[in-house]
Order: C-alpha cells, then sequence, then structure tokens
C-alpha cells in the first residue's frame, strides 16, 4: 500500500509501508485520474525553479501582487467605462440640425443652453424631487426591517423577508428579458 503522503510532486518519491494513513484504492483512482489530466501542467516550458522564483518574488513584495491583480480589471475599467463616458460628454457640445435632425459636429453649447428652457428645469426640478422622495421612503422602510432582520428574525423568517426583498428586483430582471 502507498502511504498518504506518497504523492511524488507534493511529498517526493513514494514510500511502501502499512500505516493507518494508508491510501484506499479509490484515492489511488482519483490520483491516476488528477495525474492524467494535470499532465499537461508538467510540461510546460518554463522550468519550475522559474515558476517558483517568480512565486516567490511575488509573496515577498504584495503590493506588486496587488498592483499586478488589479491592473487588468483598472484598465479595462479606463478604456470602456470612462472611455465610454468622455466620448458621450464630446458628443453633448455637437448640435441637431433642427430641419434635417442629423448631427452637426462642430463645437456648440446650444445643448447646454437649451437645458435652461422652463420646460427642461421643471423636469429637472420633477424628477429630482421624485428621486428625492423615493430615497426617503425607501430608508424609512429599509432600514427597521434590516434592524429586525439582523437581530431578531430567526434563520426561517430571515430567509422569507430576504426573498420578499430580493424578488422584486428579480421580477424588474425577468421583465427586461422578456422585453427583450
Amino acid at each position: 500500500q502507498y502511504c498518504a503522503r506518497s504523492h511524488p510532486r507534493l511529498f517526493g518519491p513514494p514510500t511502501l509501508h502499512a500505516s493507518v494513513n494508508c491510501v484506499t484504492p479509490r484515492l489511488i483512482l482519483l490520483y491516476s485520474l488528477l495525474s492524467t489530466f494535470m499532465a499537461p501542467l508538467s510540461t510546460r516550458s518554463t522550468s519550475p525553479n522559474v515558476l517558483s522564483a517568480l512565486s516567490t518574488f511575488l509573496y515577498n513584495h504584495p503590493r506588486l501582487m496587488l498592483a499586478l491583480l488589479l491592473a487588468p480589471p483598472l484598465l479595462w475599467l479606463g478604456v470602456v467605462y470612462l472611455g465610454s463616458l468622455f466620448a458621450l460628454l464630446v458628443q453633448s457640445f455637437f448640435s441637431i440640425d433642427a430641419y434635417t435632425g442629423r448631427v452637426v459636429r462642430s463645437f456648440t453649447l446650444s445643448t447646454y443652453a437649451e437645458l435652461l428652457q422652463p420646460a427642461n428645469v421643471d423636469i429637472f426640478l420633477r424628477t429630482t424631487a421624485m428621486a428625492a422622495a423615493v430615497t426617503v421612503a425607501c430608508a424609512v422602510m429599509a432600514f427597521p426591517l434590516a434592524h429586525y432582520m439582523a437581530h431578531y428574525a430567526g434563520r426561517r423568517l430571515k430567509a422569507i423577508l430576504y426573498l420578499a426583498v430580493v424578488l422584486p428586483l428579480w421580477s424588474s430582471y425577468i421583465v427586461r428579458v422578456y422585453a427583450w
């Protein structure tokens, strides 16, 4: 029988002896299956010493590791999200021809001047008031419910209340999917 510490890559060469921690035939089968799937990983072109040195270096320099982990998502955020916002900002300085309805690509502040018309100001004020009212109403309902759920509700009631809060969010997602 092989001892439980007989994995050659992790614990050195296999040892044969009888002990309480010996591997069962199921584990031997599992090891053979895993070694079959892991074989392509061991045939990489870089040597294990290079990977080990790189791993040790990154472990000893956690800020560099953090920077390397955060660079791709931050780069994506910068290019896609902030780039889209910048393109929207540039588009806001163009105007629309009243006769043809086409965008006139010349720098102008006419679209910002149209924002100050009485109808647009009224829409802005009503929208802001509605957003403030919804925010206050949600806070008045949500904080007491969250306090009750965190401190007094049992596990079953907590799960039911959690579903009652989350289910409307799912339904709006389902409506959007069906509308698509």
